[in-house]
């Protein structure tokens, strides 16, 4: 099996893909993200300049809080943590259904 990176793929936003370019600065301040406020709002759409105002926008108005986790999440870990993320929350939700 090779070993191949492909790095983080561009996401669409009500169908505009907008591709994330993360340096150590993004990095930085998406780790340092504990709220979905504003403030976060303006460091995640950071992670997409070249569409940063249009990502903004979208945060703020079509975007819920889950949403913007998953984003989150994908920006820092890629798509397989994402997938992991979501999949523990999928079996969190069964255990608490069936109790």
């Amino acid at each position: 099996m090779a070993l191949s990176f492909n790095g983080l793929e561009p996401v669409a936003f009500g169908g505009k893909e907008c591709t994330p370019k993360i340096n150590t600065e993004v990095k930085l301040r998406l780790s340092q993200i504990k709220e979905y406020d504003a403030n976060a709002d303006e460091v995640l759409a950071s992670a997409f300049p070249d569409d940063e105002e249009y990502v903004l926008e979208f945060l703020k108005k079509k975007m819920t809080t889950f949403d913007k986790q998953t984003l989150h999440v994908y920006l820092i870990g890629g798509e397989i943590m994402m997938q992991k993320i979501l999949d523990q929350v999928g079996e969190t939700m069964k255990g608490a259904m069936s109790e």
